[in-house]
């Protein structure tokens, strides 16, 4: 019975995996820069143009441990949009023998358009904070440059 469940869980996994679309980050474009406006909301002051999330389990001694990765695109259009270059992650900062969260950010780039060409800006470490909440929370924040 053990083995018919594991082999149903299998299944379904991969069928998931099979049916699954395949979306990337991609190149920005010079045409999706000079947008000025969101094609499907004109109000809007900014539109997330792509989202993805992916859990991974990982084991160690001390058990298993979920590593959760977030990819997202975010086009501002006004600068009422501007929080959106503001990213602040929430995470548990452990109690006892409780192994506290890790918040990293990595591979966050700012595009703008100088003279009719796409200019890349990275994050530094000035732009990454970390605030204590309270006894057992943290925010992690990140503010995008040149936005």
């Amino acid at each position: 019975m053990l083995r018919l469940n594991y082999f149903v869980i299998f299944f379904l996994i991969m069928s998931f995996q099979a049916n699954s679309q395949k979306f990337s980050l991609g190149k920005v474009s010079l045409k999706e820069l000079q947008e000025k406006k969101c094609p499907t909301d004109t109000n809007a002051v900014a539109a997330i143009l792509f989202s993805k999330a992916k859990t991974i389990y990982i084991y160690e001694k001390e058990g298993f441990f979920l590593n959760h990765i977030y990819e997202f695109r975010v086009k501002i259009y006004d600068k009422k949009g501007l929080d959106w270059a503001n990213i602040k992650v929430p995470y548990y900062v452990g109690y006892k023998n409780i192994r506290s969260d890790i918040v990293t950010f990595s591979d966050c780039v700012t595009y703008n358009v100088v003279n009719n060409e796409i200019v890349k800006t990275k994050i530094k470490s000035e732009g990454i904070f970390d605030t204590k909440t309270n006894e057992y929370w943290n925010e992690a924040s990140a503010t995008m440059p040149n936005v």
